[in-house]
């Protein structure tokens, strides 16, 4: 629906995310690929030490994290960060993940697991569905976790198990 003839459209609601990936090529892409969405990027960083400082100093409303880092694994950081630092909204954006590592990264708090695999547009989707005020934590909120079957992507209740 478009908005009357005399006011503007209505702009994206404001997002800052701190993304933790240690791939310097996929994080400058992701920093670009959220950029161009409208989504601001308040750092960009390579391991949970650089991520846990970068998320306590610049307060963003959702932390992009992947997995596997240098320093240890996201899931341990989305922990540390539920317990220490419970305003921002955590979304795991990983390569591989068993099932039971996607369990423990959902049970540690984040809200969301993203399959590297997936659409680009999957983790955007997701940032701004968690970045929403109506989003933060509530007692009758679930995560979800953002799968790839066959090709397709699929969103799914974490306390589900996976469809054929």
């Amino acid at each position: 629906m478009r908005p009357p003839p005399n006011q503007p459209p209505a702009s994206p609601p404001h997002v800052a995310v701190v993304l933790v990936e240690d791939h310097a090529e996929v994080r400058e892409q992701l920093v670009a690929m959220m950029r161009d969405a409208g989504i601001e990027v308040l750092a960009a960083v390579d391991g949970i030490t650089r991520g846990f400082a970068a998320v306590v100093e610049k307060a963003p409303d959702v932390v992009v994290l992947d997995n596997q880092l240098p320093d240890g694994t996201g899931t341990d950081l989305c922990r540390r960060l539920t317990k220490e630092v419970p305003g921002p909204r955590v979304i795991m954006h990983v390569g591989a993940m068993t099932a039971t590592e996607e369990r423990a990264a959902l049970a540690a708090g984040a809200r969301a697991v993203v399959r590297k695999s997936v659409r680009p547009d999957a983790l955007i989707h997701a940032v701004l569905q968690f970045a929403a005020p109506a989003a933060g934590p509530s007692s009758d909120e679930t995560p979800i976790a953002v799968v790839s079957q066959a090709g397709k992507t699929i969103l799914q209740a974490a306390n589900t198990e996976p469809g054929p």
